[in-house]
């Protein structure tokens, strides 16, 4: 798609995954209220639970990448270990309080923190993919 394969992954494995559900669900609730929808849910877009799952999943990726013995990137894969742990344990915590009570909503640090998260490990993923 780009000749620059850093940016093919920054579109395609990093952005696309994470924030491409949100911008579909604000798409089809668009397409919703000129059909003439009465109401609309727009905050369920932001989904900090597929922000945290896909910022575990990218993190990971590029750990193992970066801990390659041909291309060893301590500080970098260390970094991004410490994501994963991080984005692992809030997931669990989610769901856990989500389990715990059929009412629960998520709260704005909630997803101020995921998003914030996300963004993170997209730029220490494209780092990652610029080193090797």
């Amino acid at each position: 798609m780009f000749k620059s394969e850093q940016l093919n992954w920054l579109f395609i494995e990093g952005l696309t995954p994470v924030f491409g559900a949100g911008l579909i669900f604000l798409l089809y609730g668009f397409c919703r209220y000129i059909a003439g929808a009465k109401k609309i849910l727009w905050r369920e877009a932001i989904d900090s639970s597929g922000w945290l799952y896909g910022s575990l999943v990218i993190s990971i990726h590029s750990a193992v990448k970066c801990l390659k013995p041909d291309t060893l990137e301590i500080p970098l894969g260390i970094t991004n270990i410490l994501c994963a742990i991080v984005c692992g344990f809030t997931l669990i915590a989610t769901m856990t309080e989500r389990g715990s009570s059929p009412y629960w909503q998520a709260p704005m640090k909630l997803k101020f923190g995921s998003f914030a998260m996300a963004v993170f490990v997209i730029m220490l993923g494209y780092r990652a993919h610029a080193a090797l």
